[in-house]
């Protein structure tokens, strides 16, 4: 066992928190899946029909799934169509009329349900006179001061204004463009993190960023993107204070997994990696990472020597042996023999 820290040490490992996420807004794929929140509205609904009450919480249940389902995929008119519908079987009389006004503002003049929905629209009640146009225009100049979280911010903004039950495909704009600027912003963290630039402030606000990002594309993220991510959080999690070094450690190797599983081409993940596995004493896992990132280096050689040492000392014995020949030529300076 002491030979084996030796080791470690010799491999040039240190001990340097977990990322945190925070409460942010939601739309898209990060609210869930359109179709299966319909299905299961649809499921609700059906429950509330073979019961035969005037009142029923499944109307609820299914109002507040579609209500996801038009966050997830803000520019699908006929979803506010069927928030509308539950929502009046719900009895949310005002929430019905504006799910209604969205519908008939967004569907395609030649859609046959546009009469229809017209006809039930009119039976609906009064207006919403409630307007977003305040938030709305708050996001647009947050963002243009690259003000993208914390109180004031775009995404504060886009959050009160999902809380205020704001509908409508222009969603998808807001939610997009915020995406787009924060995962620009935490790709230059992810950059300087490269560079070396591992301050613990700069990899949080990246893993931020990153989350932001995620939570407003209106897709699911690229794989080089949640690579970089899991990247930034498995050093944060390394950077962090107050946690004891095997847990800190394991939650980092954690997440420099789940980065070399999105892009194996992210070396300095895999070299991480294996010095955090080298540290715990798993070296085949360690030679395995620093084959692939450091392939000439020593230490991988003096990784393959440890992992042959119980079954073929021989040759683990060659391979310390052209270990320690090339750790001595590079202290003498590189002179001859």
């Amino acid at each position: 066992m002491r030979a084996r820290g030796w080791i470690a040490l010799a491999l040039g490992l240190v001990s340097s928190g977990a990322a945190a996420g925070t409460a942010g807004p939601k739309v898209g794929p990060s609210v869930g899946d359109a179709q299966a929140l319909v299905r299961e509205a649809r499921e609700l609904f059906a429950n509330c029909r073979q019961q035969k009450r005037r009142k029923c919480e499944g109307y609820t249940q299914a109002a507040a799934k579609l209500l996801d389902a038009t966050r997830a995929e803000p520019r699908t008119p006929a979803l506010y169509l069927s928030l509308a519908r539950s929502r009046r079987e719900a009895g949310q009389e005002a929430g019905a009329c504006y799910a209604y006004d969205v519908f008939l503002a967004a569907a395609p003049p030649e859609d046959p349900e546009v009469e229809k929905v017209r006809f039930e629209r009119h039976a609906c009640g009064t207006p919403r006179t409630a307007s977003f146009d305040a938030g709305k225009a708050r996001f647009w100049k947050a963002l243009a001061l690259k003000r993208l979280s914390g109180p004031g911010s775009a995404g504060a903004e886009l959050s009160q204004l999902l809380d205020a039950g704001y509908l409508g495909p222009d969603l998808a704009e807001l939610a997009d463009k915020l995406s787009e600027a924060a995962l620009e912003g935490a790709e230059a963290a992810f950059q300087a993190a490269l560079g070396g630039a591992r301050g613990q402030d700069a990899l949080r606000r990246g893993v931020e960023l990153y989350g932001l990002g995620r939570d407003t594309h209106l897709s699911p993220l690229p794989d080089a993107q949640e690579a970089h991510a899991a990247f930034l959080g498995g050093l944060l999690a390394l950077s962090e204070p107050g946690r004891p070094d095997r847990e800190r450690q394991a939650r980092a190797e954690k997440l420099l997994s789940t980065a070399v599983a999105h892009a194996p081409e992210l070396l300095e993940a895999r070299r991480l990696r294996g010095l955090l596995r080298a540290r715990a004493e798993d070296f085949g896992g360690a030679l395995e990472d620093f084959q692939a990132a450091l392939p000439e280096d020593s230490r991988t050689a003096l990784l393959r020597a440890t992992v042959a040492l119980p079954d073929h000392p021989e040759e683990a014995a060659t391979q310390l042996e052209a270990v320690l020949f090339h750790s001595m030529g590079e202290s003498s300076g590189g002179g001859g023999r």
